[in-house]
């Protein structure tokens, strides 16, 4: 007899099907989408069975690049101040950033999906947060407390914050991809964006409709989005970088932070994360901004 567990997100007792071999559980009620390691390991070596009858590309296949969110140049300007902040002040503020080169989101082809670092590659703390994009209270950290954490650690360079994709369902999933099909470029504003207005679209009817509309906002147009979507190669790191979070760190829920090899589960408001951080500093950084 199978015990019945309950939904992390909404504390329903949830259902389970098998769909071609996968055992699904779901929430009748959130309609959240869950999957333990070793069914979301089935998912992925479907994936890679798929792909491989392929023929072989005329062109070589595009490699991950480096983090987008490096350190500017010198005497460049800094990181785009919007930042990941959220509400509807970053629903505006991010359009012209979303809108400025769009030529470009249409005419190359973005990188593989892969964590995401805003902050100076040498800044003395490095905090890796595990997301998904239909988590409520990842929203709430993005955008109601990261703007704060943003501007007194990571733009004084006192802090390497690094993202890294753990979708709780399909709709996660197809959120992260989507962001990553836009290019590193676009990769932050559009996180700010659909976090700011995850309640409008997460439990929508059509919860790809909305995000195809996101993505129109950063020059990326429907077929670029569907194509995302419907590539095995391009969805699959995505995967693998929650498979390797359960695995390495023990990653179960959203959000979570890894800070000084040391996972902190839940939102951290602006006092527990600097709490946590500032006794990491160096001296001169130890003391309140």
């Amino acid at each position: 007899m199978t015990v019945p567990f309950d939904c992390p997100r909404c504390g329903a007792v949830l259902a389970m099907t098998d769909r071609q071999g996968i055992e699904i559980d779901y929430c009748p009620q959130c309609r959240g989408v869950w999957l333990d390691r070793g069914e979301l390991d089935k998912l992925i070596e479907r994936a890679a069975d798929a792909e491989a009858p392929r023929a072989a590309p005329s062109a070589p296949p595009p490699q991950p690049q480096p983090s987008a969110w490096t350190q500017p140049a010198q005497g460049a300007a800094p990181y785009p101040p919007a930042g990941w902040s959220g509400g509807r002040r970053a629903a505006l503020a991010l359009a012209p950033l979303l809108a400025a080169p769009a030529a470009r989101a249409q005419s190359a082809a973005p990188p593989l999906p892969g964590e995401r670092a805003i902050g100076r590659a040498d800044a003395p703390v490095t905090v890796i947060e595990f997301h998904s994009m239909t988590c409520g209270n990842c929203a709430r950290f993005h955008n109601e407390i990261f703007p704060r954490i943003k501007a007194e650690f990571i733009d004084t360079g006192l802090v390497r914050f690094v993202l890294r994709d753990f979708p709780l369902d399909r709709t996660a999933l197809d959120a992260a991809a989507l962001v990553h099909c836009a290019g590193p470029e676009r990769f932050e504003p559009l996180v700010a964006l659909i976090y700011a207005q995850k309640e409008n679209w997460a439990h929508s009817p059509d919860p790809r409709a909305a995000l195809r509309r996101f993505g129109g906002l950063a020059g990326l147009s429907p077929e670029q989005a569907d194509a995302c979507w419907a590539d095995p190669a391009f969805t699959r790191p995505i995967l693998e970088m929650r498979v390797a979070a359960d695995r390495e760190h023990g990653i179960n829920a959203t959000p979570s932070f890894l800070i000084a090899g040391r996972v902190h589960r839940g939102v951290l408001s602006f006092e527990q994360f600097s709490a946590l951080v500032r006794p990491l500093l160096p001296p001169g950084g130890r003391q309140r901004s």
